[in-house]
């Protein structure tokens, strides 16, 4: 248990995974994206459950915004390899960054969510 704990405390690894998770869940998501409104599957907020308009678009965006922080993380977790730092700054900047991805994701998506509401476009 503690090489597990240990594995976990390297950042740059725990980017990888985490990243990695983010990319096979969007891949996932794809190919089987949820077929409607629900509670348990796929992009759940108020806005994007109001409707199945909101719904199947908020499942298409979310996937490609949690993609492409997926992305950053793996690249994160490789540049650790290029540019060596302490296990403190992995920590801090890969905890920033991972909760800055979340954020964004799900600002970007609430606001594409919007946009496509005004609009009734896909955007």
């Amino acid at each position: 248990m503690s090489e597990f704990v240990a594995f976990l405390g390297d950042l740059n690894l725990f980017s990888l995974l985490l990243g990695s998770i983010m990319l096979l869940m969007g891949f996932i998501t794809l190919k089987f994206p949820p077929k409607g409104i629900n509670h348990f599957y796929g992009y759940r907020t108020p806005r994007s459950m109001k409707n199945k308009e909101n719904w199947d678009f908020a499942q298409k965006y979310a996937i490609k915004e949690m993609m492409r922080g997926g992305w950053i993380l793996v690249f994160f977790s490789f540049s650790g390899l290029i540019y060596p730092t302490s296990k403190l700054v992995d920590t801090i900047t890969g905890t920033i960054l991972m909760t800055v991805i979340f954020i964004v994701l799900v600002i970007r998506t609430e606001t594409g969510i919007k946009r496509f509401e005004a609009s009734g476009k896909d955007n």
